[in-house]
């Protein structure tokens, strides 16, 4: 792997590995059947704030928020609770992928902290992320497209310490370059995406910038359901970035690629 396009391009590709590729498709089958459910069935799923913690999220239901889209976080400390749910419904199939999931993609993420840690000076980051694997938080994701054209993901950065990119049924990914150009970053079969989220930026110092991403439907996707799957590898369990709503003030997209580190760390709070 090469590290170091982390710091020239803003994300590096991953050889995908055999087992990892086959348990993340078996999942994406049946998120996919999970989404055909009654709403009535999904909506059980619903666990509190969207933020914090997981479950399902209809995003179609917040007002002025709206997205046309659908999703589930799952990690290994909110199982719990899904547990108790599925007791009385039965446990959706694509979560009882959970520990496969997590067994299949641990040692690819692990040796990508050890490697960017050893890059960019950060010895603990190894530590770090085995520490935090029990919130390593998989989102199955649902854009539903036969009723939306155009943006369908805002530009925006992610929260944690760094996002893989398992799974796309259509393109439509794209990234925004340091000169501010949106450039297509797709999945295939063989290569697998991993970009830094603002975690990490808090965590290099500044030397490692969240990558701004954004999802839209281009000629091919116009129209139709888009599913995709990502992991959110938290390794900072003391600071958390704030989520959009709660910033002081707008930022355009890229705001993060030029604002000083000081200003940086204080869109974070402490737990």
């Amino acid at each position: 792997m090469n590290v170091k396009m982390l710091a020239t391009h803003g994300y590096m590709t991953i050889d995908y590995p055999r087992a990892m590729r086959a348990a993340v498709e078996e999942s994406m089958r049946d998120w996919q059947n999970f989404c055909r459910s009654p709403q009535v069935t999904k909506n059980l799923f619903k666990v509190g704030d969207r933020h914090i913690d997981g479950g399902y999220v209809d995003r179609r239901d917040e007002g002025t928020d709206a997205e046309q889209k659908e999703y589930f976080h799952v990690s290994k400390d909110r199982m719990p609770h899904l547990m108790k749910i599925a007791a009385a419904c039965g446990m959706p199939a694509f979560i009882k992928h959970l520990d496969t999931l997590l067994s299949e993609t641990t040692p690819v993420v692990l040796d990508c902290a050890r490697a960017i840690g050893q890059e960019f000076n950060m010895p603990k980051l190894h530590a770090l992320a085995e520490q935090g694997r029990n919130a390593w938080t998989f989102r199955f994701l649902h854009y539903i497209g036969a009723v939306q054209k155009g943006l369908l993901a805002k530009p925006h950065i992610d929260r944690k310490e760094m996002s893989l990119h398992l799974c796309e049924t259509h393109t439509g990914a794209q990234y925004l370059t340091r000169d501010l150009q949106w450039k297509p970053l797709d999945v295939d079969a063989g290569k697998t995406v991993l970009f830094p989220s603002a975690g990490l930026q808090h965590h290099s110092g500044g030397r490692l910038k969240a990558l701004c991403h954004q999802v839209v439907a281009d000629n091919v996707t116009d129209g139709e359901d888009r599913y995709s799957m990502v992991l959110f590898a938290d390794f900072l369990p003391d600071v958390e970035f704030l989520p959009q709503q709660k910033w002081e003030e707008p930022h355009p997209p890229g705001f993060n690629y030029t604002m000083p580190q000081k200003k940086f760390v204080q869109m974070f709070v402490s737990h």
